[in-house]
Parts: C-alpha cells; sequence; structure tokens
C-alpha cells in the first residue's frame, strides 16, 4: 500500500516550508497542489518545486503560479516516470490500468471486470503482474487502485493512441465509459427498487460429499452453503467513472521536508 499524504499534511508541508523563508501561499493555490498530488509524496514534491519557481515572487505564491507550476509538473512527471513506464506495459496491462483510470483510479474487481467487458478471472494474471510492478496496489479486499494517482490523467490522454497501434483487439475508452455507465443504471434501478434484483442472483451449488469422494451416510448432500454479500450476477458498488481529471492547478515550493 503507497504511502498517501492527508490534505492537512500536504498543506502543512508545503505552507510551512514557504513561510520559513518568508513567502505565503493563497489557500486556493495550496488547495490546487493538495488535489493534483492526492498526497503522493513524489510527486507532490515536483509540484511544489516547479510551482515554487515558477512565482515571480516576493512574497506571495498564487493561483496563476500553482497553474504555471502544475504544467511544468506534469512535462516533468510524463517525460522521467510516466510515459517510461506506459511503454513498457503489455497491451493488455494498458487496456487494464486504462480500464481502472476510466472508473476513477478505484474500483472493485468485479466493477472492473465489466468495464473491460472480461470474466473476471481471466484478468487475474494482470492484477497480480501490476501489483508486482507496483502500477497498482490492493487498498482492501475485492478493491483494485491506482499507486499512482496522476497517472490515471495520463492513461485516459494516451491510451487510445497506443491502442490504435497495437496488434491486439483492445476495448476503446468511449465502449469501457458505457459499461460504467452500465453499472451506475443498474445501481441507480437497485436503489429506486428496493429488494427488486435488476438481474436474477445465481444459486449457490449445493456440495455434496460424493462430489469429494467422499458418500455421506445413506447417500444425504450437504446443505448448500449461505451465499456471500455481492455474490451472484447483481453488479456491486461502483465509483462514478470520470474521464477527466480536475483542471490542473499548479503546485509550489522548493525544499518541502516530507
Amino acid at each position: 500500500v503507497p504511502l498517501l499524504l492527508e490534505p492537512g499534511d500536504v498543506r502543512y508541508a508545503i505552507v510551512e516550508a514557504a513561510r520559513r523563508h518568508g513567502v505565503a501561499w493563497e489557500p486556493e493555490a495550496a488547495d490546487l497542489i493538495i488535489t493534483i498530488s492526492s498526497g503522493y509524496p513524489a510527486h507532490l514534491q515536483v509540484f511544489a518545486d516547479q510551482t515554487w519557481l515558477a512565482a515571480p515572487g516576493p512574497g506571495l505564491i498564487t493561483v496563476a503560479d500553482a497553474n504555471a507550476g502544475v504544467a511544468a509538473a506534469v512535462a516533468v512527471l510524463e517525460r522521467r516516470s510516466l510515459g517510461p513506464r506506459f511503454e513498457t506495459m503489455t497491451d493488455r496491462q494498458r487496456e487494464f490500468v486504462a480500464g481502472l483510470a476510466v472508473i476513477g483510479g478505484r474500483a472493485s474487481g468485479e466493477d472492473l471486470a465489466v468495464t473491460l467487458g472480461r470474466p473476471r478471472r481471466s484478468l487475474s494474471d494482470l492484477r497480480d503482474a501490476l501489483i508486482t510492478e507496483g502500477d497498482i496496489y490492493v487498498p482492501r479486499r475485492g478493491e483494485l487502485a491506482l499507486t499512482v494517482p496522476v497517472f490515471g490523467p495520463y492513461l485516459l490522454a494516451n491510451y487510445e493512441d497506443a491502442r490504435r497501434r497495437s496488434t491486439a483487439s483492445l476495448l476503446p475508452l468511449d465502449e469501457m465509459q458505457r459499461n460504467v455507465e452500465a453499472i451506475a443504471n443498474v445501481r441507480r434501478t437497485d436503489a429506486a427498487a428496493p429488494g427488486i434484483q435488476s438481474t436474477p442472483t445465481r444459486e449457490a451449488p449445493v456440495e455434496t460429499d460424493e462430489r469429494r469422494g467422499f458418500p455421506t451416510p445413506g447417500g444425504a448432500p450437504r446443505p448448500s452453503r449461505t451465499p456471500r454479500p455481492g455474490e451472484g450476477a447483481r453488479l456491486p458498488r461502483a465509483s462514478e467513472p470520470t474521464l477527466r481529471p480536475p483542471e490542473i492547478p499548479p503546485p509550489s515550493g522548493s525544499g518541502i521536508d516530507l
């Protein structure tokens, strides 16, 4: 699990570092850096440094300075880390993380499978490889998330070009988006009519000792297990898709102590 700073900690880091040099941040400028960095320490450093360099001074960092710094920082990150990593991914890995980005950067495994239009089991090897590479992580059981939050906007901006160059048949972003909207529609239907499922729930298979090679006395089957919450054809909870990140406002601050 990656270390992500809380918004209050991010604000303190950039504001206090500047204050020691006699410089103040406009609250909105600090908000911009908090949002765009998502609390990811390495990227916070880049956004803050580039904002510091973009600010003419003498004693105030403005929203305009932050916007200029964010644009410069994004270019730095694309050149140093995001671009090189994207190019070394396989076609299917790019499709996987692009689907996660379409959902908003974090989703259940079931929602991701629906978004990509593929059986969940078929994604297991891709998931494991991306976790090993550090591109995604498991924030809690059954969920996946992008390790680097700012990678999401980059994926959405560059996936289609990579898809067109690919020899594999990859799902376009607009089809992923339609699948995400279908998930949201199912949720709205279920919320409007509680107790009525929009799709039938599969019955849990009856498990008998005979299936394991151990006959029960008199051949009586064992009782079926209780289905787990969320089991069945009805889609689980999903976050609303976000095809575009918030407008990039720029960051600030050099010498940040994280």
